[in-house]
């Protein structure tokens, strides 16, 4: 007896069998496929399912191999009535976006909105996206995902309007980062062979990468640096940058207080996603984004300019752990 065949009731069991017996991407790529009412009805399903045992699984399995068919999969949940089809979802276009633009939008956010964003997205580009997203935050956008319900009209436009606005100036700045190289690159190549090597070895990592690879003439080694003198007073102390995230959240907010924003950005560049995180429960979701755009915008940057801001960074953790004014 195939899924279709069934009484509606028994038909959604096994469609929530089935949920259950899928990996958290498949459930999202699933659920992605349904109309409003099928998956709403399946969600259903799923939080009202006792234990599974083994012998559904095998007879959930034995069904979808004989529901193999030029009817195809959809063939599985027949029994669910099919909402007339829908206005276009606000958040449609989304779909030619670049999925890594709309997780950058979706890190600050709860998990719910993040399961309402996957939710309207293709299969294929709800996976890219999630792929994108901290761990952490993966695992609570597909626990949402598989328990949402009707999302209020109002609301997802509200979402949309946010989530496009963003991507716009993604999209311009990248534009704008592109042209600035491209500009560099002319401004390289038109130059005297000496002058080009000795400014493209100044450039930061992302610009030797990039347009500029096509500069004539070998690699230069990097200039080897004196070391500077020795200061006349002792190095201000410091505690190791990991250590940083696991401060009490007053020392922390101490600690971010006590260097310019900067200085900040530049630490937080490929920041760990638990740092993050602490930074996400103690900041308001203004300065979190406000913060997360200054990161995305960062141009070229010197590593050695990183180490810098992290140390600096550290050694306001000291201070403030040591109960000292701020140089």
């Amino acid at each position: 007896m195939t899924f279709s065949t069934l009484k509606p009731d028994a038909s959604l069991r096994k469609a929530a069998v089935l949920m259950r017996s899928l990996d958290a991407d498949a459930v999202a790529a699933l659920l992605a496929r349904l109309s409003p009412a099928e998956a709403k009805a399946v969600r259903l399903a799923v939080r009202e399912l006792d234990e599974v045992s083994e012998e559904d699984r095998a007879l959930v399995a034995a069904d979808l191999r004989r529901a193999a068919s030029p009817a195809g999969p959809d063939a599985v949940l027949a029994p669910v009535h099919r909402s007339p089809p829908a206005a276009s979802s606000p958040l449609a276009g989304l779909n030619h976006a670049p999925p890594e633009a709309i997780a950058s939008f979706l890190k600050i956010e709860q998990p719910t909105t993040v399961a309402v964003v996957l939710s309207r997205l293709a299969p294929s580009r709800a996976g890219e996206v999630l792929g994108h997203l901290p761990e952490e935050l993966q695992a609570s956008a597909v626990d949402r995902l598989a328990e949402l319900g009707e999302i209020d009209p109002e609301s997802l436009n509200v979402i949309a309007d946010e989530l496009h606005a963003w991507i716009t100036k993604h999209a311009q700045e990248s534009r704008r980062k592109q042209d600035r190289r491209e500009t560099l690159a002319a401004i390289l190549q038109a130059s005297p062979p000496a002058l080009r090597r000795r400014l493209a070895g100044s450039l930061g990592e992302e610009e030797q990468h990039g347009p500029l690879t096509h500069l004539d003439g070998p690699p230069q080694p990097a200039p080897v640096r004196q070391p500077s003198p020795a200061p006349s007073r002792p190095p201000a102390p410091r505690l190791p940058f990991s250590a940083i995230e696991s401060l009490p959240a007053a020392r922390l907010v101490e600690v971010i207080q006590g260097v310019d924003h900067q200085t900040l950005v530049l630490a937080l560049l490929g920041a760990s996603g638990s740092l993050m995180a602490r930074l996400r429960s103690l900041a308001t979701r203004k300065q979190m984004r406000q913060l997360e755009q200054s990161i995305t915008r960062v141009g070229p940057v010197r590593l050695r300019d990183i180490e810098q801001a992290k140390l600096r960074l550290a050694e306001s953790a000291a201070r403030v752990l040591l109960g000292k004014e701020a140089a």
